[in-house]
C-alpha cells in the first residue's frame, strides 16, 4: 500500500508538471485540442492520482515527534479542517467540480483567461482545486458502504457532463472561442473531452461498481456464516 501511495504520488507530481510545462503550455495557446488536454491532465489524471497518493500525512510523519501536530494546529485551524469537511461533503464537491467546468467554458470567461495571464492562472488553480475537492470526496470514503453508491451515482452524471459538452463543441458547426478559430481544432478538443475524460470517470465509476458489489457480498457471506448452527 505504501509503494502504491508513493507511485501514485510521484505520478501525480509528473503528471501535474508535464500538463503544466513549457512545451505543452506553449502548444496550447496555439491548438485548443492541446489546451484540453492540458486541463484534462490537471482534472482526470493529475488529481486522482495526487489523492490516493495523499503525500501530505507522509511528509509530515518524516518531521521530529510532535512537529506534525504542532504544524497541523498552526498552519490549519479547526475553521479550516471543518470547512474541508464541508466542501468534500459528496453533493458539494461534485457542484464544485460541475462549477469550474461550465464556468470556464463560456467563451468571455474563457477567452479572458486566454488573454490574461493571471486569471489563466486562476483558471488552472480552479481546475486543479476543484478536481482536488471532487476526488478527495470520493476516494477518501467518510460515508461508510452507501459512499460506494454516492460514488458511482456522482461519477456517472460527471461523465455524462463531459460527453455533453464535449459533444457541443465537437458538434457546433461555429467555433466558441475567436482566440482559436480553426473549427477542426475545436472538434479534437471537443472529442478529448468527450471520450478519453469520459472513460477516466466511466472506469472509475465501475471500479466503485465493483467495490461495492464485493463488499456486499462480504457482508451477505458474514450474514449467512451468522446463521449457521
Amino acid at each position: 500500500m505504501k509503494t502504491f501511495r508513493l507511485l501514485s504520488a510521484l505520478g501525480g507530481g509528473c503528471v501535474l508538471a508535464i500538463a503544466l510545462s513549457p512545451p505543452l503550455h506553449e502548444l496550447s495557446e496555439a491548438y485548443f485540442s492541446v489546451h484540453m488536454i492540458e486541463h484534462e491532465l490537471l482534472m482526470a489524471v493529475a488529481a486522482p492520482l495526487l489523492v490516493l497518493g495523499n503525500p501530505i500525512p507522509a511528509m509530515l510523519r518524516a518531521l521530529p515527534r510532535g512537529w506534525p501536530r504542532a504544524l497541523v494546529q498552526w498552519l490549519v485551524p479547526p475553521f479550516f479542517r471543518r470547512a474541508w469537511l464541508v466542501i468534500t461533503g459528496p453533493l458539494i464537491a461534485w457542484f464544485i467540480h460541475t462549477l469550474a467546468l461550465w464556468l470556464w467554458h463560456i467563451p468571455a470567461l474563457f477567452e479572458t483567461a486566454l488573454r490574461v495571464e493571471p486569471i489563466h492562472a486562476v483558471q488552472h488553480l480552479s481546475f486543479l482545486g476543484a478536481a482536488l475537492i471532487y476526488w478527495s470526496s470520493l476516494l477518501q470514503n467518510r460515508h461508510g458502504s452507501g459512499g460506494y453508491g454516492i460514488a458511482v451515482f456522482s461519477l456517472f452524471a460527471t461523465s455524462l457532463q463531459c460527453a455533453l459538452l464535449g459533444a457541443l463543441l465537437t458538434l457546433s458547426s461555429v467555433p466558441w472561442y475567436p482566440d482559436y478559430p480553426d473549427l477542426t481544432d475545436q472538434q479534437w478538443a471537443g472529442l478529448v473531452m468527450w471520450v478519453p475524460a469520459g472513460f477516466v470517470y466511466t472506469g472509475a465509476a465501475i471500479a466503485f461498481l465493483l467495490a461495492w458489489l464485493r463488499e456486499s457480498e462480504a457482508k451477505t457471506q458474514r450474514w449467512e456464516r451468522s446463521l449457521a448452527p
